[in-house]
This record gives structure tokens, C-alpha cells and sequence, in this order.
């Protein structure tokens, strides 16, 4: 049997030689910026939300896991391959097989109380996506973001987000992470008034 570790970056890859677009990086998320992410989240009361979209083999919902255990975890992805394995693994999160431009319904429907949304963190390729559809997406996730909550996303292009419109929000930290292949960015954004 394969290390999780082992198994996951053959997963991942599968999954990238099938649709490099979607999957948007070629090997998982490392230790060093799945904690970084967890790190970001502000502090959260008993029974907060912590939202993880684009979740893939769960490197992020790990340590979301480790960091914040007294929280509520909802991930959502959108491969159905990736969905099963996540819920095999986590069964304490809630797993929503979507694209996130329907995750305000999708939430409704699990009950989620915005106000207790404490962190939206994405995985998501943002910047490969077009730009109609990465604007859907971007609209969506300010919808279910509270004004107390916040933002987080990580990229492999620091330098784009730059010059990337994110509307509704406002860029307040960024911090490299070197140890990733590629190395990446964590993004933390607050919400502002459009």
C-alpha cells in the first residue's frame, strides 16, 4: 500500500494529465503552504466556518483540520473522483461536490449560518480561468463572505494578482511560500463594501 503522501501526488497527477486547467498546479499543495493557509485564518470561535474550495486530495483540509478542530470544514470540490476520496478521508468535514459559482445555495442547504463564516480559503486556479467565469466565482465567494470574515487565496503568480481586480475585497497580507513546488503566494483579503 502507498504512503497517503505517495498516494495523493499519484492522484493529483492523474487528475492533472486529465485536465491541467481545472487542476491548475502539477503536484499538491506541500506541508509548508497547506499550513501557511490554515495559519492565515483569523481567530475563530467554537462552531465558526471554515471553507475550503477547490479541496482536491485534502492537503489544505488537513491542516485546516489540525489547526482549527473546533471549527465547521466544508469543502467543495468540483471532481468527482476527488470528492469521493475526500469524504473517505474526512469524515467529519462536509464534503459539497460544486463549482463554487453555486456555493451560496449549496450552503443554504447545509444550514450554514453566514454570520459564523469566519474564513473562505481557495485552491483554485483563479488565473486560469476565463474572465467572465473567474468573475462568477469571485462574486460568489463575496457573497458568502461576512464583513467579519476573510478571503484567502494562494497562487503560483503573485506579480497577476497584482493588477488583478478582486472586487469587493481588499488585499491585506501576502506572504511567499518557498517551500512548494511551484513556489507560491498566500493571499488574505478583507471584505469591503463594492
Amino acid at each position: 500500500m502507498l504512503a497517503p503522501a505517495l498516494a495523493d501526488l499519484f492522484r493529483h497527477l492523474s487528475e492533472y494529465a486529465k485536465n491541467p486547467r481545472a487542476i491548475g498546479a502539477v503536484a499538491p499543495s506541500s506541508r509548508a503552504l497547506a499550513d501557511g493557509m490554515a495559519d492565515t485564518v483569523p481567530t475563530l470561535r467554537r462552531g465558526d466556518v471554515v471553507i475550503e474550495l477547490g479541496s482536491g486530495t485534502g492537503s489544505i483540509t488537513h491542516s485546516i483540520l489540525t489547526a482549527w478542530p473546533h471549527a465547521r470544514v466544508i469543502a467543495v470540490e468540483k471532481n468527482s473522483r476527488m470528492v469521493a476520496k475526500l469524504r473517505r478521508r474526512f469524515r467529519d468535514v462536509d464534503v459539497i461536490e460544486s463549482c463554487v459559482t453555486e456555493l451560496s445555495p449549496r450552503l443554504d442547504d447545509l444550514g450554514v449560518d453566514r454570520d459564523r463564516i469566519g474564513a473562505v480559503l481557495s485552491g483554485l486556479p483563479m488565473l486560469s480561468f476565463a474572465g467572465d467565469f473567474r468573475s462568477e466565482v469571485l462574486a460568489a465567494i463575496h457573497e458568502v463572505v461576512p464583513r467579519s470574515g476573510v478571503f484567502i487565496q494562494f497562487t503560483y503568480s503573485g506579480r497577476a494578482w497584482r493588477h488583478l481586480e478582486v472586487p469587493g475585497f481588499r488585499l491585506v497580507t501576502a506572504r511567499r511560500v518557498m517551500r512548494n513546488f511551484p513556489p507560491a503566494t498566500i493571499l488574505c483579503f478583507e471584505k469591503r463594501e463594492r
